[in-house]
């Protein structure tokens, strides 16, 4: 059966008394429901619908109570710039200044949180507005880790999380040590250093010295394996090593250094005996049968 819906052009009255009803559509839907648009926000409304066919309009069926009409909220949206979906890496006393946009139709409350606690008790601030902006004034490596980042507006909500590391130098390797020498070579093994400054070891520098110069000269730069062979030492010499380790915010403040030293030994000289009295010897007995045969 078609019908048509009628509504009222302001929901003041909450009674049929003093009510002005208005149609809210112009043709007869034949469909059991219509949406109706344009409708004033904030207002209170009451809907009635009246069944129409050939013998005429039957009596409207009223809501008992009228609705408020509230605006369409979109859902809100966090817009996370591309270089934050992945770890954002900075060095220790940089400063940190991320702008992160999201969408909301209306100013929302937000807050940022890091690691669980309220953003007035950390060390890092936001401040909301049309984005919000992650300060941080002088990193350290106390502020790396996870932080979430929240969006609320009518009970509907959008959540991100970036990740923060903050690096610096590492440390100095461990058991520096020369492990074999074999004629004019030396190998030379270390260990890992304990602190990585928070970042990937990207390789080693070896040095050496000669222990009576003390004047370093550079053997390998940004060697990955924890062992190195360092050649053409020179003979006589006795060598240390000292190695450096190295991440992406460059060399170990100190190098860790050999606790022994690498000694090229001389080569044996053997001395032969003479050969001169042997030679005037028989030069004697030559001269000797010379005589002996010359006629008289």
């Amino acid at each position: 059966m078609p019908w048509r819906l009628k509504v009222p052009l302001k929901g003041t009255a909450t009674t049929g008394q003093n009510t002005n009803w208005t149609p809210a559509n112009t043709e007869l839907v034949e469909r059991c429901g219509l949406t109706v648009r344009g409708l004033p926000t904030g207002e209170k409304l009451l809907f009635r619908v009246v069944g129409v066919n050939i013998a005429g309009c039957s009596p409207p069926a009223t809501m008992a109570q009228p609705v408020t009409i509230r605006e369409i909220v979109e859902r809100p949206k966090i817009r996370l710039p591309r270089h934050l979906r992945q770890t954002y890496v900075r060095k220790v006393g940089e400063q940190v200044n991320l702008v992160i946009p999201f969408q909301i139709h209306t100013p929302p409350p937000g807050d940022v949180d890091e690691g669980g606690r309220a953003p007035g008790r950390g060390r890092a601030r936001a401040h909301i507005g049309p984005d919000t902006v992650f300060f941080i004034r002088a990193a350290a490596r106390g502020h790396s880790g996870r932080y979430g980042l929240s969006v609320r507006i009518e009970g509907m909500e959008d959540t991100a999380e970036m990740r923060l590391r903050i690096v610096e130098k590492p440390g100095p390797p461990k058991n520096v040590q020369v492990k074999e020498v074999w004629g004019f070579n030396a190998l030379v093994e270390w260990e890992p250093p304990e602190d990585d400054g928070n970042a990937e070891i990207t390789g080693y520098t070896i040095m050496k010295a000669d222990k009576r110069t003390m004047e370093w000269f550079t053997v390998y730069e940004h060697n990955r394996p924890l062992r190195c062979t360092a050649s053409e030492l020179v003979m006589g010499n006795e060598y240390l090593f000292k190695v450096f380790s190295e991440n992406l915010c460059g060399l170990s403040e100190k190098p860790g250094l050999s606790c022994n030293t690498a000694v090229i030994p001389k080569a044996e000289l053997r001395l032969k005996p003479p050969q001169y009295q042997d030679v005037l010897r028989r030069k004697e007995e030559t001269s000797q049968l010379v005589k002996v045969v010359k006629p008289g």
